[in-house]
C-alpha cells in the first residue's frame, strides 16, 4: 500500500489532480456500497466488497485511459460498482434477519439489547 501511495504521489502533478483522484476513488468505489447498505435490505457484505473492488479498479483503469481530470471514470466506475453490488448480493445468501434487526435498531438511534445466554448456577 505504501509503494502504491508513493507511486501515485510521484505521478500526480498538482493538488487539483490529487484531489480529483481521491474524489474519483471515493465516489466510484464507495458511494454504491454505502447507499446500498442503507437502502437495500437484500444487499450483502460480499456485494459491498465486490462493489468497492470493481468500482475502484474501474476508476483507476479509466483514469489511466481517459486522463486524471476526466469525468468518465466516475460515471463508469459507478455503473461497474452498481452492477457488481447487485449481482454479487443476489448471488450470495441474504444477511441474517437478526443482524438486519439489530442494524435497524442502531439506525433508529436505539441500542439493541444484548443477547445473554443462560449461565448455569453452581449448586
Amino acid at each position: 500500500m505504501g509503494v502504491a501511495v508513493i507511486v501515485a504521489a510521484i505521478a500526480v502533478n498538482d493538488v487539483v489532480e490529487a484531489l480529483t483522484v481521491a474524489y474519483n476513488l471515493l465516489v466510484g468505489g464507495l458511494l454504491v456500497p454505502i447507499l446500498g447498505g442503507l437502502l437495500w435490505k437484500r444487499g450483502t457484505v460480499q456485494g459491498a466488497l465486490a462493489a468497492v473492488a470493481v468500482g475502484g479498479l474501474a476508476v483507476v483503469g479509466l483514469m489511466a485511459a481517459y486522463g486524471i481530470l476526466a469525468n468518465e471514470p466516475v460515471y463508469y466506475g459507478l455503473l461497474a460498482s452498481l452492477a457488481a453490488y447487485v449481482v454479487v448480493s443476489l448471488a450470495t445468501r441474504p444477511t441474517d434477519a437478526a443482524v438486519l434487526a439489530a442494524w435497524r435498531e442502531r439506525l433508529a438511534g436505539r441500542v439493541p439489547e444484548p443477547v445473554s445466554e443462560a449461565v448455569p448456577t453452581p449448586q
